[in-house]
């Protein structure tokens, strides 16, 4: 189950990335450029630009703010790791499909206005990357849990024995 999460975060935040990436080079250095001739179209484009990304976040924000004490509440442990693998999954390829069309946007319309959008969109991906700390945060584990998840990688915080 630590894989199916790795997997689905990896692949929402590299691809959020490569698409961002990708979207900025073509505005910046290629030569070839969409124009809108139409001022309506443009700022249609602008508008859906922005409030896909603005949804997006919000969605990631509230489904954070929901879901992971709901998560906590859960008794079984297997329970924990299917519905967590479940809300990151949904949470970075959902953001992955958003970035994807905003990139979109943004090169058919050569509006550069919405690419600090993208990127505010990426850092959210970035601030919320499952590592196992943050997962034993988000689901209450203990160290013993901890242990049967990771291993030998997992080094439990003795502060408090001192």
């Amino acid at each position: 189950m630590i894989k199916k999460i790795r997997r689905s975060a990896y692949t929402g935040l590299i691809g959020s990335v490569a698409i961002a990436l990708a979207a900025i080079c073509f505005c910046l250095f290629c030569q070839y450029r969409f124009y809108m001739t139409d001022e309506k179209q443009f700022n249609i484009f602008m508008i859906i630009g922005v409030v896909l990304s603005v949804l997006d976040i919000t969605a990631i924000l509230m489904v954070v703010r929901k879901s992971i004490p709901r998560l906590r509440q859960t008794d079984s442990l297997d329970q924990k790791l299917s519905q967590y693998a479940s809300l990151i999954s949904s949470m970075y390829y959902g953001t992955l499909f958003v970035v994807l069309i905003v990139s979109t946007i943004v090169v058919i319309s050569n509006n550069t206005r919405i690419i600090m959008l993208i990127l505010l969109t990426v850092l959210m991906l970035f601030l919320l990357f499952p590592n196992m700390y943050k997962i034993k945060a988000d689901l209450g584990l203990n160290d013993e849990q901890m242990k049967g998840l990771f291993g030998n990688d997992y080094i439990p915080d003795n502060r408090d024995e001192e």
